[in-house]
């Protein structure tokens, strides 16, 4: 039986392919945090806004990212992400999300290492909610959260928690970047996260040490 669980976008592969079982996963999918200072996250390749191709990357969420993980670890050869999607594990290198259904529809997948030390030592990014205008009454007017709630959507963040609470009324989907009610989840208001300066540098070096060690294996 293929794991079949709620991911995102886009080739065929044999039905033979060694593939993750849903079992497997579930019994071992937090093994990446037993005894490890790293964090590891996965994203996809979705398109950016004004007609950009593939070049805005959209987090898993945290459990599909420990799947992911463990399938790879595993060696299996594919992980399903739903019942019309499942990534490509066979060059843990040059990773790719493909489409069952139509072979050559594939985004490019990346798995980020990240130090739970540097992640906690790292600069506070800013986080809004969007107000709505007095204007035009729409959600334009971008409200920051402030420093200590910052400090507590920062951290599951970079933890890759899906969702993390605002108050007692309200929370937010990190996935998503949306704040919901609780009680009403269709009344809800655009979330934003600005990142400090470095932290695109800490990815790029994350990453660059990741290339090393899977040399030195």
């Amino acid at each position: 039986e293929r794991v079949v669980q709620r991911g995102s976008d886009s080739d065929d592969s044999d039905d033979n392919d060694k593939s993750a079982t849903e079992s497997e996963t579930d019994n071992n999918s937090d093994e990446s945090d037993n005894g490890s200072d790293k964090v590891i996250k996965w994203y996809w390749a979705s398109d950016g806004p004004n007609g950009g191709y593939q070049n805005e990357w959209k987090y898993y969420g945290e459990d599909l990212s420990k799947k992911l993980e463990h399938a790879l670890k595993q060696k299996a050869l594919r992980f399903d992400i739903d019942a019309e999607r499942y990534v490509d594990l066979r060059d843990p290198k040059n990773l790719w999300q493909c489409r069952k259904d139509s072979p050559g529809r594939k985004r490019k997948v990346k798995r980020v290492k990240k130090s739970k030390k540097k992640l906690q030592q790292s600069k506070l990014a800013k986080w809004y909610w969007a107000g709505d205008s007095q204007n035009t009454r729409t959600q334009d007017n971008w409200i920051e959260y402030g420093e200590e709630l910052s400090k507590k959507f920062e951290k599951a963040f970079r933890l890759g928690k899906d969702k993390v609470q605002v108050d007692s009324e309200r929370s937010i989907d990190i996935n998503r970047m949306i704040q919901y009610r609780l009680d009403n989840p269709l009344r809800k208001r655009r979330v934003k996260r600005e990142p400090c300066e470095d932290d695109d540098d800490d990815e790029e070096e994350e990453e660059e040490e990741e290339k090393e060690e899977e040399e030195q294996e």
